[in-house]
């Protein structure tokens, strides 16, 4: 659909039956330091590998989607103090400044990779190998936490409880 990876899914994974947002204090956040993020995955039976491949790359390649402005606008205009973020390339910076205007609407939502905010790109990474890797960390990490006998449900639709 997006041309990007595709991997085995394993079926029949019993989902919960209760969403609670006081539940994600222990999954790594976009605020988190390295440290910290590993200290989550490995606490999560994953590894920094995963961490690199799912969220590293993530933010390196933009793989799909978009994001509120409010997740990364503070690294625009006074990241530590010192103004933009240094890791950014200046010439994004201020295309997304253009985009997110300081204190403007933090929900307006912003392509990821303004070339391709549809499609999954690889373009930053080794493409073939990239796509293994993240097929292998998507599996992995649905296995965290599974549930199995008759905790949670088999889903109808997957989006929502039975």
């Amino acid at each position: 659909m997006t041309g990007g990876a595709s991997w085995a899914v394993p079926m029949r994974h019993r989902d919960g039956t209760i969403s609670r947002a006081s539940d994600t204090g222990n999954l790594s956040g976009f605020h988190d330091t390295v440290d910290v993020q590993k200290r989550k995955f490995l606490d999560k039976g994953l590894n920094t590998q995963d961490l690199v491949t799912l969220v590293v790359s993530n933010c390196r390649t933009h793989t799909v989607g978009t994001s509120a402005s409010q997740f990364f606008s503070y690294r625009l205009y006074n990241f530590t103090s010192t103004g933009p973020d240094p890791l950014i390339n200046p010439a994004f910076v201020s295309q997304l400044q253009e985009l997110c205007p300081q204190n403007g609407d933090g929900s307006r939502r912003i392509g990821l990779d303004t070339g391709s905010a549809n499609r999954f790109d690889n373009s930053g990474l080794l493409g073939l190998t990239f796509n293994v890797e993240f097929g292998k960390s998507m599996v992995k990490m649905s296995n965290v936490e599974m549930k199995t006998g008759t905790a949670g449900e088999i889903r109808k639709v997957c989006s929502r409880i039975n």
